[in-house]
């Protein structure tokens, strides 16, 4: 045996762990949210997170009953922004695939394309594409 001491707390691998705890003031640890920052790089993304998920799940119905759920106009509205978001998004980005387009390409697969790479790459990869459609194609 050594007389120095460790400074890590004694682990017993045979001895289950003890009760989580809170840290001291409240305060949890990871990552700080930042929806905004998020959005503005990756909208569609974004949008999509958490789409279709409930807080709680309620018992299963009936299948008259499920339907007529789908068709009453109490429908969750964030749903409905979530996908009028990635509509907008996406025919933005058709019209930036299609404004990118280089000289003798095909504008039609150029606009399809860039649907995609705005809703899932957001800038970074409509940068990318802005590249290939300027040096990619010399």
């Amino acid at each position: 045996m050594s007389h120095y001491q460790s400074i890590l707390p004694e682990f017993d691998v045979f001895k289950a762990p003890g009760p989580v705890r809170a840290p001291p003031g409240g305060q949890m640890l990871g990552r700080v949210p930042t929806r905004a920052a998020e959005f503005i790089l990756n909208p569609g993304l974004t949008a999509m997170r958490g789409l279709g998920q409930d807080e709680t799940a309620p018992p299963i119905a009936p299948a008259a009953d499920q339907a007529a759920h789908w068709r009453s106009p109490t429908r969750d509205i964030g749903t409905v922004a979530a996908i009028g978001v990635i509509a907008v998004v996406g025919a933005i980005g058709y019209q930036i695939g299609k404004a990118m387009t280089p000289s003798g390409g095909k504008e039609m697969t150029w606009a399809l394309v860039g649907v995609p790479v705005t809703l899932f790459t957001g800038p970074l990869g409509l940068g990318v594409m802005a590249l290939y459609a300027n040096y990619g194609r010399h």
